[in-house]
């Protein structure tokens, strides 16, 4: 499961914390799914980061630069 957003940051914050458990949770009840990956253009607070790395998740920000470079394949 691929999530893809164009954000400029994102923050630990009791909502975020809420939609990532339910999120999380959901996306692991999905037969076949054999991972998830948030994927952000901007960055990524270290804190999200941990949570999101403790559920299971790969997070990859400041993916756009890769992109106008083009050098999306690195993100593969």
């Amino acid at each position: 499961m691929l999530g893809i957003f164009p954000l400029d940051h994102v923050a630990w914050t009791v909502d975020f914390a809420r939609k990532a458990m339910v999120v999380s949770a959901a996306i692991d009840k999905m037969p076949g799914v054999k991972g998830k990956e948030l994927w952000i253009t901007g960055t990524v607070d270290p804190v999200v980061r941990k949570a999101l790395e403790s559920r299971g998740w790969k997070v990859e920000d400041n993916f756009g630069e890769g992109l106008l470079k083009g050098q999306w394949q690195r993100h593969r």
